[in-house]
């Protein structure tokens, strides 16, 4: 799966919910383990969202296991718990 910034993100029941913003890597073995979605235009908010809940990734969009009434349970990025890959 590839996964590009400013790619739609969709819920299982096909409510656009935001664009993949970053993505959350494995510091040890590179591999994906998490996506984060920019939710909003002018008040943004970001969710993290494990990878085991993409259930397709396209060039016309990212599709997940999830509803939109289960977002708010996902945890918001904190960029202060990460490390930036430079």
């Amino acid at each position: 799966m590839e996964f590009k910034d400013g790619t739609h993100v969709f819920t299982g029941d096909d409510k656009d919910i935001g664009v993949i913003h970053r993505v959350i890597l494995h510091p040890h073995s590179k591999i994906v383990t998490h996506i984060v979605i920019r939710q909003g235009l002018l008040f943004t908010e970001d969710k993290v969202i494990p990878i085991e809940l993409v259930s397709e990734a396209n060039s016309t969009g990212v599709k997940l296991q999830t509803t939109e009434k289960q977002l708010p349970e996902f945890e918001p990025f904190e960029e202060a718990y990460y490390v930036s890959l430079d």
